[in-house]
């Protein structure tokens, strides 16, 4: 199955899972899911303190290495050479978009609105819009665990 075959179905499965609930428990999934998002968006932790370990290679011999344009503190990785920041990774990283686009589009995607729909409110054009549920739905995947059973394995609800 192909990379974008299985990504198609995850946005179809959260969207048909979104609609067969009920309007209080889809309030409540709505929310957990806007904080997961905006929590991978921006981070909860401070800008300033020593990242956990590099982004690229895992290492977690990382030094301070100066600042962005932007003021944000960049760090180096020791083994690797190469230089991050704390929004390496997140759906932000390498967006080039304004914050207010990415708000927009994290809520119109929530609201079950179809990917035309989507690249209108946003005033991007549909391939962008494309690419932006892309990032989005590899957040979801990270905070979404992986759930493994195997033959002879007990599982309860």
């Amino acid at each position: 199955m192909g990379k974008h075959s299985k990504a198609a179905k995850l946005v179809s499965g959260v969207r048909d899972e979104l609609a067969m609930l009920d309007d209080d428990d889809r309030r409540r999934a709505i929310e957990a899911l806007r904080s997961i998002v905006y929590e991978d968006m921006f981070g909860t932790g401070s800008q300033e303190l020593p990242a956990s370990a590099c982004t690229r290679c895992g290492s977690i011999a990382v030094q301070k290495y100066g600042r962005t344009p932007a003021g944000n503190q960049r760090w180096c990785c020791k083994d690797c050479k190469r230089t991050f920041t704390a929004t390496t990774g997140r759906v932000l990283g390498m967006s080039k978009l304004p914050d207010d686009v990415w708000m927009r589009f994290i809520e119109s995607f929530i609201g079950r609105d179809s990917l035309r729909d989507c690249a209108d409110k946003c005033e991007v054009c549909l391939r962008t819009a494309w690419f932006m549920r892309h990032r989005v739905m590899e957040c979801i995947k990270r905070y979404n665990p992986a759930f493994n059973a195997g033959a002879g394995d007990r599982v309860e609800i």
